[in-house]
């Protein structure tokens, strides 16, 4: 995702963690992909995205 603007980002990322957790994605791999989301936003400074992420992470 460091590739793409970041609004363009904030908007894919959270689709993505919709659909898999609408879908019956293991909770392993719902996980991973969040922590993989949250080392982004905070690479890129997403402090509020990051936050969102987190209590996500915790909501599991």
């Amino acid at each position: 995702m460091s590739s793409t603007a970041k609004a363009k980002s904030a908007k894919l990322a959270p689709n993505s963690l919709a659909l898999s957790s609408t879908s019956s994605t293991r909770y392993d791999v719902q996980k991973q992909m969040l922590v993989k989301n949250i080392t982004w936003a905070k690479g890129e400074k997403r402090i509020f995205f990051k936050h969102s992420l987190e209590s996500r992470l915790v909501g599991l």
